[in-house]
């Protein structure tokens, strides 16, 4: 348990999210996403800008250990849990619990983000 966490959020309004968080946080602690996470940083995105027939491609190529973290991460509802199903804001605590699941997922790949493949 992160003490400092649980703190940070409880103060910010975020108290009731605890169990949420922890349940959240125990999915990211398995040595596969630490595997996953040291593979996504050792491959880099390639960019591809031809195809082998000299068309123009414009591709970026993931590994996909990237797109593994990434899913697990989308999977959880980090990518839009600040928002309703009719696409208004969630309100409450929803900011403080989103920017507390940013702070856990990427003990496993330090430079993942918010942002779409």
């Amino acid at each position: 348990m992160d003490r400092a966490l649980v703190d940070a959020v409880a103060a910010n309004g975020g108290g009731s999210a605890a169990k949420e968080l922890s349940e959240f946080g125990k999915h990211w602690v398995p040595r596969r996403w630490r595997r996953e996470g040291r593979a996504a940083n050792e491959n880099t995105p390639k960019l591809r800008t031809f195809d082998s027939r000299g068309n123009r491609r414009d591709e970026v190529e993931f590994h996909p250990a990237y797109h593994e973290l990434m899913a697990h991460s989308a999977h959880a509802g980090v990518h839009n849990s600040t928002w309703t199903a009719q696409g208004r804001p969630a309100g409450g605590a929803a900011e403080v619990v989103r920017a507390a699941k940013f702070y856990i997922a990427p003990r496993s790949r330090p430079d993942i983000c918010a942002r779409s493949p």
